[in-house]
């Protein structure tokens, strides 16, 4: 019943599943059938699934929150009997960090509900059960690009495939295993891609160019930054680098290539139109000399990115329609209830006025509960998951989104409540 409950305010609130930018690109590919790589087109390939059930984003929603509160139960029944594991879970669902970002249909929360569920099955002591689990990480690691450094420590130090196996043997077949999936999940998406887009290229390259022209502290001169952007399709021809230091925004890259007047570069947001292959190589080579060269102005670069990850802004999407028009066309609501603008209204209120929305917040209780965890196993697996998901941002990230920092706010609430679970059934 405690679950059922959970469950249901979350789909109540977030019904039929939010959308954005990202949410269509996913929605049009699998209406389509054809999927590009500029997102992980596993996600598209699920969406197209489940339209043959019910079209729209709803099936979507469910998955995730199912998933995701399956998952958690599954971990806390390892500490806590069936009614208070309910609680517990049922408490970081609607927590409104999670809550928020669950209610979207983004990779982020959909890798997320498959990460939770596959550490829950893990935990099993049935071998079939782990065998699914690495199932549930499997998809995980096809839903997000990033996901195989989370999946990481779940697999290697939860994976048991011989029950009371020597440790090097039990740690030789989880790092097999741990490979396996990782190879399989990338074939996944190799196979189900049929428009290469290059996202890469447009995104965190281009910010990476700019983001370290931007800490360089003179001014290279206009030939050397020529010769080095030469084959990019650079639109700049004169005062580069001073167009650089003014594009330049830690928090999003978008101006680098989408200004109408300023951008370096043009390239499209959605991957509709992939990079040519030699400017994409070109461009690529341009950022690995800038690296080899000024590799203090590089890092000073992505510090400054992820300190505006770990900061808080921006962190609720507001429930105002995007692209109605678009919207209207593939049979999408456009409309939300009054209780759910509500919600969302205090939501946003928490995120302005709490520090609850700070990922830095979370990062620093992640990094101190780690020497609580050192002979809590499960607890330990968690907590470096959710940390290097979150250290794989540093080298990845563009913009400045909550959504990125999800799993290790969840790993973090979970590893704090069992902690608190064991260390007060000890003292009893």
């Amino acid at each position: 019943m405690v679950l059922a409950i959970g469950w249901l305010v979350v789909v109540i609130y977030a019904y039929p599943g939010q959308l954005t930018f990202d949410s269509l690109r996913y929605f049009v590919q699998a209406r389509a059938g054809e999927y590009s790589d500029d997102q992980p087109p596993a996600i598209a390939a699920l969406w197209r699934s489940l339209e043959y059930v019910v079209a729209g984003p709803c099936l979507m929603l469910l998955v995730q929150v199912t998933a995701f509160l399956t998952g958690l139960y599954l971990i806390f029944r390892r500490s806590l009997r069936p009614r208070p594991a309910a609680c517990a879970a049922t408490a970081v669902i609607v927590f409104p960090p999670v809550m928020v970002t669950m209610a979207m249909i983004w990779k982020d929360s959909l890798t997320a509900s498959f990460l939770a569920l596959g550490t829950g099955l893990l935990l099993s002591v049935h071998r079939r059960v782990r065998i699914a689990g690495l199932a549930s990480l499997c998809a995980a690691s096809a839903f997000h690009y990033a996901a195989p450094v989370a999946t990481l420590p779940l697999v290697v130090i939860l994976f048991e495939y011989v029950p009371n196996a020597t440790r090097l043997r039990r740690y030789a077949f989880a790092t097999f295993a741990w490979v396996a999936i990782t190879l399989l999940s990338i074939g996944i998406d190799h196979e189900l891609t049929n428009h290469q887009a290059h996202g890469w290229s447009s995104t965190v390259v281009v910010h990476d160019i700019v983001g370290t022209l931007a800490y360089i502290d003179e001014d290279l001169p206009d030939a050397k930054l020529k010769t080095l952007f030469a084959g990019t399709g650079l639109q700049v021809e004169e005062e580069i680098h001073e167009r650089a230091r003014e594009l330049y925004n830690p928090r999003d890259f978008v101006s680098i290539i989408a200004d109408p007047q300023l951008a370096m570069w043009k390239r499209s947001l959605t991957g509709e139109l992939p990079v040519p292959h030699d400017q994409r190589k070109a461009i690529e080579a341009a950022r690995q000399t800038l690296i080899r060269e000024y590799p203090k102005a590089y890092l000073k670069h992505r510090i400054a990115v992820f300190a505006e990850v770990l900061s808080r802004g921006g962190s609720v999407p507001n429930r105002v329609v995007v692209d109605k028009d678009g919207r209207q066309l593939l049979g999408l609501s456009t409309r939300n209830s009054d209780l759910q603008l509500a919600i969302t209204g205090w939501f946003t209120s928490l995120d302005r006025k709490t520090a609850l929305f700070v990922p830095g917040l979370y990062l620093v209780v992640s990094l101190a509960l780690l020497g609580f965890a050192r002979r809590e196993r499960a607890v330990l697996a968690i907590l470096c998951s959710g940390i290097l998901m979150e250290g794989s941002v540093f080298f990845i990230a563009t913009s400045r989104d909550f959504r990125n920092s999800l799993w290790m706010v969840v790993c973090m609430l979970v590893a704090t409540t069992t902690l608190i679970v064991r260390r007060a059934a000890r003292t009893m």
